[in-house]
């Protein structure tokens, strides 16, 4: 299994990072509502179109797991966090910090 951290480093309410997942070029965009007082993630292909939209951010659990169509990279993107409250969601400040991304690839969750 090769997992690998997708690097989240920014202190913005609403950015985008690039990221290679199994060989293709994704762009994951996380929004912080304040209303609500959650994290979102969507997932966009190379195209820009969107793969999987407003994903609330939950931890330690695979949040592409069952999605498995067309789009959708064959492995599993995961929220892990570390420290104490490992399982709480991550507040506004908390991304990148005590909760970070990780990408297992297809072999790994094949296997």
């Amino acid at each position: 299994m090769a997992a690998r951290e997708v690097v989240l480093d920014s202190l913005d309410p609403h950015f985008t990072v690039q990221a290679q997942l199994d060989g293709a070029t994704y762009t994951l965009e996380l929004e912080w509502l304040d209303t609500i007082g959650a994290w979102f993630v969507s997932l966009l292909g190379s195209d820009g179109e969107p793969v999987l939209s407003g994903l609330k951010v939950v931890v330690n659990w695979p949040i592409t797991w069952r999605y498995r169509t067309r789009g959708v990279p064959p492995g599993h993107l995961v929220f892990q966090a570390g420290g104490d409250g490992e399982s709480s969601p991550p507040a506004r400040l908390e991304l990148g910090e005590r909760v970070k991304l990780y990408y297992i690839d297809a072999a790994g969750v094949d296997a």
